[in-house]
């Protein structure tokens, strides 16, 4: 095991690793890999409900000039 350099507080290191979204082949979004925590799934809901399901339900993505958008 290395050593610690005592001069550098101890930190507890952690990694969440969670995968989401759609994939443009296919009909529908992937399923949720790794959403079993409050933390990512609270990350999702802002994501997809707040944000980008916000502005296509406010019609944003039709306002927007062709040439802005990215459809993949």
């Amino acid at each position: 095991m290395a050593k610690r350099d005592p001069a550098v507080p101890e930190m507890d290191e952690r990694l969440w690793l969670a995968a989401m979204g759609k994939h443009p082949g296919w009909n529908d979004h992937l399923d949720d890999i790794g959403l079993d925590m409050d933390r990512l799934i609270a990350v999702k809901r802002q994501i997809y409900v707040d944000g980008i399901g916000g502005l296509i339900g406010a019609g944003t993505w039709e306002a927007m000039d062709e040439s802005a958008r990215d459809e993949g």
